[in-house]
């Protein structure tokens, strides 16, 4: 009644107002955010932690019990679940909601820098990551080369085109292989023949492979600090180190082994019509609108195949 009666005695003013609320609509409209679920703010923190070579049974034990006795105390814990496999742990932790999430990811960085050293010797450093619900993966894009190794293929998409596409999207995943890196081949015959052990190798590589300070020369009024680097330049450099000197008898790595550089022990493998690829998992950031970020990635991605920057056989 009193829209009514206001809308005949003050006609212009009235649709002056509907005007307003119109283009607040429409305003509102342009920056509504879409995606496929609703957004959730539940208080998640995701802890790993590596050792490398133990069993499963082990990892539960030595560090997923240790790691949940510790961080149980902490307030506001509704609920904790682990996971252990070869090589790793991961323990979740969902806190009550209203709980903030930073604070609560400071809390449980705190109780494992008090059980750091009750780890046995081999376990990396635990990360601690907040799992943010929203951040949900909205493209998956791979990359083929013809005539080109799963390593090179990972090698390029982890080094060049993640970061490319990363500067639109929040994250950028890479599967298919793991990273490059530099393997010492060891022949075990010729190990054997030389009547020597791993451990002679491991210690003769820690040795030579060294960069530290050594002081400062002091000429007036500066000083210019002294760096002894004595790290590897290039696989000569590890080839040629001396493993035994003994009765002029001198054995080098070159005489027992090689030196290669490639990747990681692969875990995973991906593939395209039963061809090995590399694949990216790109995630959006949590309050990102789902459909922006795909149109900019859509983009990003014809740029590059038009520019041709791309190595030849790879697309």
């Amino acid at each position: 009644m009193f829209l009514s009666t206001w809308s005949i005695r003050r006609p212009i003013a009235m649709v002056a107002f509907i005007i307003i609320l119109i283009m607040l609509g429409i305003n509102s409209y342009r920056k509504l955010s879409i995606d496929l679920m609703p957004s959730l703010d539940i208080p998640y923190v995701a802890i790993r932690c590596e050792y490398d070579g133990a069993s499963p049974e082990e990892i539960e034990v030595e560090v997923a019990r240790r790691i949940e006795d510790a961080v149980s105390a902490i307030d506001g814990i509704k609920h904790i679940s682990s996971t252990c496999l070869e090589d790793v742990a991961n323990i979740s932790i969902e806190f009550n909601m209203g709980v903030n999430v930073d604070v609560a990811a400071t809390d449980v960085r705190e109780r494992l820098n008090r059980i750091r050293e009750d780890f046995p010797d081999g376990v990396k450093e635990p990360t601690i990551r907040k799992i943010d619900n929203n951040a949900t993966s909205v493209v998956r894009m791979f990359l083929v080369g013809e005539n080109k190794t799963v390593d090179e293929l990972y090698d390029y998409a982890d080094d060049s085109l993640a970061n490319r596409f990363s500067s639109v999207a929040g994250e950028v995943r890479v599967y298919g292989a793991d990273e490059m890196q530099v393997h010492v081949m060891i022949d075990r015959e010729k190990l054997s023949l030389a009547n020597l052990t791993m451990e002679d190798v491991r210690n003769a590589l820690k040795k030579n492979n060294l960069k530290a300070p050594v002081g400062r020369i002091k000429q007036g009024d500066s000083e210019k600090n002294i760096v002894f680097d004595g790290e590897y330049k290039n696989f000569d450099d590890i080839r040629n180190i001396e493993i035994y000197s003994k009765d002029d008898r001198r054995i080098y790595l070159r005489d027992i082994g090689d030196v290669k550089m490639i990747s990681k022990e692969i875990r995973n493998k991906m593939f395209l019509n039963g061809q090995p690829v590399a694949a990216f998992n790109i995630v959006k950031k949590g309050e990102a609108n789902a459909l922006a970020v795909i149109k900019a990635l859509r983009k990003r991605f014809d740029e590059i195949n038009r520019s041709g920057e791309l190595p030849g056989g790879m697309r």
